[in-house]
């Protein structure tokens, strides 16, 4: 009787850890997307990794723990969010708060990295454009007379998504952008960190969605090909509608916008203006159109494609002349005014 029972003990005990196992099994992943969360879409923290020389290399994930030198670092005490709204602008402020890293006794120096996942494979920087790929992009920063010079880090497929890292470059670090074989990755670096100094170590980087633009599918722009501006205001041309619409600086759609459908513009492509005349490319004419300011097509527009530019996609005006870059050939081409 006794064997029996203990035999039954068994079975239950057995049953108590399978139900365990199977709660844990299906328990929620952990969630990383921190960034999204809060309303940054594109980006997602992924790890702190901190190296040194007795520890090597420590990573620590979103929601996570691990222990440095008996001492436990948690992820969300080493970093905090903060929220914040600003008009039509989602903008976060993280506050990596290193010092309590001053409890793990670190022999120096130590390093410092965080990644951030981006959903993007090219980002612009300094006014250049990169393609990411396994060679990491160094992003630094310097000085000049106005101060220490950081530029963002824009991606996304109009770029209206950025992350300012002037708290890493104040402390002598940089960036590397690369793609790791999986993800596309921002990593942000601080190297020879002195300990001594842990205990007043905060870093506080900065991640923005948009840059105070503004919608322009409330004015019926929903599908934009090109913008030019005098300085202050924007016009923005539609290919489905044929339209060039006016935009103020706030963003209000003024009422001097124009149709360019009579004119025989199809398929714009670009748009530029020397702050009175509006200059349109076309790619399925291969000609450029000319409209005054009050949107009168003039006759002085020009054919580009005797010039070999037949798929036109963009086009500048600069003292006079003009500047239209094309696909096909991969190609500026430049026309003169006077005599194109």
């Amino acid at each position: 009787m006794f064997k029996k029972g203990r035999k039954y003990l068994l079975v239950f005990m057995f049953l108590v850890v399978l139900i365990l196992f199977s709660v844990t099994s299906i328990a929620p992943p952990i969630n990383l997307n921190i960034l999204k969360n809060l309303g940054i879409s594109g980006m997602e923290i992924n790890e702190i990794k901190i190296e040194s020389q007795e520890y090597s290399e420590i990573k620590i994930e979103p929601n996570d723990k691990i222990e440095i030198g008996g001492f436990e670092v948690k992820f969300d005490e080493l970093v905090i969010f903060e929220e914040k709204t600003i008009q039509n602008k989602k903008q976060i402020k993280q506050l990596i708060d290193l010092r309590i890293l001053d409890n793990v006794t670190f022999l120096n120096p130590i390093n410092f990295s965080q990644k951030v996942i981006i959903d993007y494979n090219e980002i612009r920087w300094n006014g250049t454009r990169y393609i990411l790929n396994s060679k990491p992009v160094r992003l630094t920063s310097w000085n000049d007379s106005n101060g220490l010079i950081v530029p963002n880090i824009f991606f996304d497929d109009i770029y209206h998504k950025r992350i300012n890292y002037k708290d890493i470059a104040l402390k002598g670090g940089y960036a590397l952008a690369y793609n790791d074989t999986i993800n596309n990755i921002i990593e942000l670096r601080i190297d020879n960190i002195d300990v001594a100094f842990l205990v007043d170590y905060i870093i506080d980087p900065e991640y923005i969605n948009a840059t105070g633009g503004f919608d322009i599918a409330g004015a019926g722009a929903g599908n934009s090909d090109d913008i030019t501006s005098n300085g202050s205001d924007f016009w923005i041309v539609d290919s489905l509608d044929d339209f060039v619409y006016h935009f103020d600086s706030s963003g209000n759609n003024l009422t001097d916008g124009f149709y360019i459908g009579d004119s025989g513009a199809e398929n714009v492509q670009g748009i530029t203006t020397n702050n009175s005349d509006f200059w349109i490319v076309d790619s399925l004419d291969d000609f450029v159109y000319h409209f005054d300011s009050s949107g009168n097509n003039l006759t002085d527009g020009f054919n580009i494609l005797g010039a070999g530019a037949s798929a036109a996609t963009g086009i500048v005006i600069k003292d006079g002349d003009f500047w239209i870059v094309e696909t096909d050939d991969d190609f500026v081409y430049h026309f003169v005014l006077s005599s194109n």
